[in-house]
């Protein structure tokens, strides 16, 4: 095999000068790598999506991937630049040993299947599985390629994919996404909601659940994910209240128990001085 790391990155590449994009150094913002993997079977449509995105350039003759291809993209967000670079993986089990350089230090995997291809949709747990092996934790998203063929398909066929898809989706924790890169469909939406993913932004975009109708667009495990350490934070926070209270608490006992020793022991030392006082007074 060969390892052909940039091979469509150079004609493709979309990485801008930080430099060019602020001239006024007190206004250059914190510049964060985002590094994204793409994993499925091959001839799914990986390459494409990520050549639509960056490029917004389609074409059905890409030539399967052979080992690993790079490309990157920066863009600017609220408080910071990201740029993001994607790992396309070659779909063939020949590049397996090239999955750990997909994998280290990756944010989010996005797990490929084609949505006309069952069996490929089934891979994904395989995908899965060996990518988990190697990378804990990353944010997975599902994506189901090739929508413009999925809409043709009678309803039998489609309720039988998106029931099998949503439950690999629970199972993964992961957004389930149905695009297509010849039309368009939601291709923006997969790299929104991988960052969404990342960085526990709201994510604008529209859900979408009637899969006889319109493509799958459902991340609410984004927003449970959110919720979810919204309410550790707040647990957290109350946690630490109650143990500050209790410390307080427990400081202000300490203190009335110790002052009323101190009266205690005073009273004593009184007590005792009046009564050799007494006893003095006797001998005389």
């Amino acid at each position: 095999f060969f390892f052909e790391v940039g091979s469509l990155a150079s004609p493709y590449r979309l990485m801008t000068s930080i430099a060019d994009q602020f001239n006024d150094d007190d206004n250059q913002k914190q510049v964060i790598i985002v590094k994204v993997a793409i994993l499925g079977d091959s001839q799914i449509g990986k390459t494409t999506l990520m050549v639509k995105y960056i490029e917004d350039k389609f074409d059905e003759e890409f030539i399967e991937t052979l080992g690993l291809n790079v490309m990157e993209k920066s863009f600017e967000l609220k408080n910071c630049i990201a740029n993001l670079s994607i790992y396309d993986l070659g779909g063939q089990r020949q590049f397996a040993e090239l999955m750990p350089t997909a994998l280290e230090t990756t944010k989010a995997v996005i797990f490929a299947f084609n949505l006309v291809q069952k069996h490929s949709l089934i891979s994904v747990k395989k995908w899965y599985k060996d990518a988990r092996k190697l990378n804990k934790v990353f944010k997975a998203i599902l994506v189901g390629t090739k929508y413009d063929l999925f809409e043709q398909k009678d309803n039998a066929y489609k309720a039988d994919i998106a029931k099998m898809a949503r439950g690999y989706a629970e199972n993964m924790h992961a957004p389930l996404i149905m695009c297509s890169s010849k039309t368009s469909v939601h291709v923006k939406q997969v790299f929104t909601i991988v960052l969404g993913s990342v960085f526990q932004i709201k994510v604008k975009s529209k859900q979408k659940h009637d899969f006889e109708d319109e493509p799958l667009l459902e991340y609410d495990v984004i927003l449970r994910k959110k919720d979810k350490k919204d309410k550790k934070k707040k647990k957290d926070d109350d946690g630490k209240k109650k143990k500050k209270k209790k410390k307080k608490d427990k400081a202000s006992k300490k203190k009335k128990k110790d002052d009323k020793s101190a009266d205690d022991k005073s009273s004593d030392s009184e007590t005792e001085s009046e009564s050799e006082a007494e006893d003095e007074k006797s001998d005389d």
